[in-house]
């Protein structure tokens, strides 16, 4: 779908712009402390990893097992499971 030229460019708020440009200093930094000790982010990124592997082993565990209760809202006929 092509945009309309009369749409005028969205212009970003204060807040919009300092997140970018910290997300964007912590890249570059990233970047450089990656070229001066690749071996840290190695470590890094395999302890990056195995905490993914444990919470979503730990959060498919606890969904298989999850307990369900009935919850009743006061007043009305209205009950669930959650």
């Amino acid at each position: 779908m092509r945009q309309d030229v009369t749409t005028p460019n969205p212009v970003y708020s204060l807040g919009q712009v300092l997140v970018a440009t910290g997300v964007l200093f912590a890249a570059v930094l990233t970047f450089f402390v990656a070229l001066a000790n690749p071996v840290a982010v190695v470590g890094a990124v395999a302890a990056a990893l195995v905490a993914i592997v444990a919470t979503t082993v730990t959060l498919d565990y606890r969904r298989k097992v999850g307990r369900t209760r009935r919850v009743c809202l006061p007043k009305t006929a209205v009950c669930v499971d959650a």
